[in-house]
């Protein structure tokens, strides 16, 4: 038995990694999926990559990458209005990715409505976290344009030294990126490892299975809320310790029916607190978007 709950916790650990872990954005999977009409643009066949993403469309309605790359298809073919109603469709489902802005400001310094592509290069800056060299550029055109030279040169210096970075390799967020290892993980990590040690004195303790479960789904949850995108090595680390603990330090119940109490506790604890913490992981994006 124990043979096959190692097994299957193998199993779904490797299926919760797969889908917790991926720190990719919805539109940045989009994008990877839609990959081969992206490389149609790219290498010029244009006509094909416009029905490839007409057909994307269809497929995914709601696709704001399918309505970006069709909109840079048309825009491509000379089609400026049905272009500009495909960015703002795309907008209009997903407004963080920096790339329909950038579409949207090109789309209207075309049409010399050169105030609303500055709104729309700025918004580029913010949601790209001022890694996009062109959103820089293209804002200091639209300065340009409405007579204000001191700030186009900020954005011209600021998109080539953008490009300077990036080729050296280096981090060039402005507001910067969080390093995956710091305090506030390491404060998760010693708040999930006293939660263990309660869970584990409820396990021990206690003469019914609902207590720890319960105990085990709420705090998993507020593990996945409190870090939503890297909650899982909360999760590792709290099962890592419920283990370890109970297995090499705890002592073992005498009773037959305590002892497979206990081990029910333990390792229905453990898969509740990956499920938990996905769940509320997954709470927390969603109210965040």
């Amino acid at each position: 038995m124990l043979e096959v709950l190692t097994t299957l916790g193998l199993i779904g650990f490797i299926i919760y990694l797969n889908y917790y872990a991926d720190l990719r954005t919805d539109w940045e999977k989009e994008q990877d999926r839609m990959n081969e009409g992206i490389l149609l643009l790219a290498s010029g066949k244009v006509t094909e990559a416009l029905t490839y993403f007409s057909e994307q469309a269809v497929a995914h309605p709601r696709s704001p990458i399918a309505y970006l790359y069709r909109g840079k298809s048309r825009a491509a073919l000379g089609d400026t209005e049905g272009a500009l109603a495909d960015f703002r469709q795309a907008a209009s489902f997903d407004a963080t990715i920096p790339e329909v802005h950038i579409a949207l400001g090109m789309a209207h310094l075309e049409r010399q409505e050169y105030q609303t592509a500055w709104r729309d290069f700025d918004k580029a800056i913010f949601h790209g976290q001022g890694e996009y060299a062109d959103a820089f550029h293209w804002r200091g055109v639209a300065n340009e344009h409405l007579h204000q030279p001191d700030q186009a040169q900020a954005d011209f210096q600021q998109a080539a030294r953008i490009k300077q970075m990036q080729a050296a390799g280096k981090n060039v967020s402005q507001r910067g990126r969080k390093s995956f290892f710091d305090i506030r993980l390491g404060l998760g990590v010693v708040a999930v490892l006293l939660n263990a040690a309660a869970l584990l004195f409820i396990i021990r303790q206690t003469s019914v299975i609902h207590l720890p479960y319960l105990w085990a789904a709420v705090t998993a949850a507020a593990i996945g809320f409190f870090e939503p995108r890297r909650g899982w090595v909360l999760a590792v680390c709290q099962t890592a310790f419920l283990w370890i603990c109970y297995t090499f330090f705890v002592t073992q119940p005498q009773a037959s029916g305590q002892r497979e109490l206990a081990l029910f506790g333990l390792y229905g604890s453990i898969a509740l607190t990956f499920i938990g913490s996905f769940i509320g992981g997954v709470l927390k994006r969603q109210l965040a978007g």
